[in-house]
């Protein structure tokens, strides 16, 4: 017989599959709101897609002389990331 506080290994790796996915949701939702926090509306509607993979920022934006913009000012946009997020531990941001 199985005990009451007893799950099947199924649920138990549902329920971690919905945790980890709410805590990328969560991220991205963070990084979308510093996003905007830093740059404005402006950028912010030139940007296709915002990401957050193995402490990196990956950022697409659909201009390529904005893109070249941001490159040129990447470490103080990477500075201020950091400073707005500093339980992220970002080190570093691809901008694409």
């Amino acid at each position: 017989m199985k005990k009451n506080n007893e799950q099947k290994l199924n649920e138990i790796l549902a329920e971690f599959k919905n945790q980890k996915q709410l805590k990328s949701n969560l991220i991205k939702k963070d990084i979308m709101q510093a996003w905007e926090n830093i740059f404005g509306d402006f950028i912010k509607s030139y940007t296709l897609e915002l990401r957050y993979i193995d402490n990196t920022v990956i950022v697409k934006l659909n201009s390529s002389s904005l893109k070249k913009e941001l490159m040129m000012n990447r470490q103080k946009i990477l500075d201020q990331l950091r400073q707005r997020l500093p339980e992220l531990k970002i080190l570093d941001i691809e901008i694409r």
